[in-house]
């Protein structure tokens, strides 16, 4: 836990492809609760895409969403890997937060032909109050080629106190 937390402008908190990794050999699926299956994009807060098959489903708590986001699908030679799912970022704090730089919890394209793109990660930030001009992403990577489907987008939950929220100036 955290008293309070500035993230000033041009700073960073980066867990993009940092989570579960996508497959990486010959048709080999993805890894993690939401996977996808060769060529299929990985899941988490919402399904991955798929050209055809099982794609990677949802998964995760959309009220706290502090699971990293699951890999996409190999294509069909070990040089067209999957992409990795987006890291968690979990930021709990007893004191303000103010943010004007960037949390970011992106998945990974895939690489090469075919291959399937990794599912966006998790932010939950938990706090009295937030404010600031910042960004905070969670998409899905792409996929690549005809088959290759795309990641799943991630999750992200502000949770703060509407009280003390509201007196926070705009």
């Amino acid at each position: 836990r955290l008293g309070s937390l500035n993230v000033g402008s041009g700073s960073q908190f980066n867990a993009s492809g940092k989570g579960y990794w996508g497959g990486k050999l010959k048709n080999l699926p993805g890894n993690g609760p939401g996977a996808g299956l060769a060529m299929m994009g990985g899941g988490y807060g919402g399904a991955g895409g798929k050209a055809n098959g099982v794609n990677g489903m949802p998964y995760g708590s959309a009220t706290a969403p502090v699971e990293p986001g699951s890999g996409g699908g190999a294509a069909d030679d070990n040089t067209r890997t999957g992409g990795n799912g987006g890291g968690a970022i979990v930021i709990e704090s007893v004191g303000a937060v103010v943010l004007d730089g960037s949390l970011l919890a992106d998945g990974d394209n895939g690489v090469g032909t075919h291959a399937a793109g990794g599912s966006g990660g998790g932010i939950y930030v938990q706090c009295p109050t937030i404010a600031g001009v910042g960004t905070l992403s969670a998409k899905g990577g792409l996929g690549q080629g005809l088959w290759g489907g795309g990641g799943g987008g991630g999750r992200i939950a502000l949770v703060y106190d509407p009280v003390q929220q509201a007196a926070v100036p705009n």
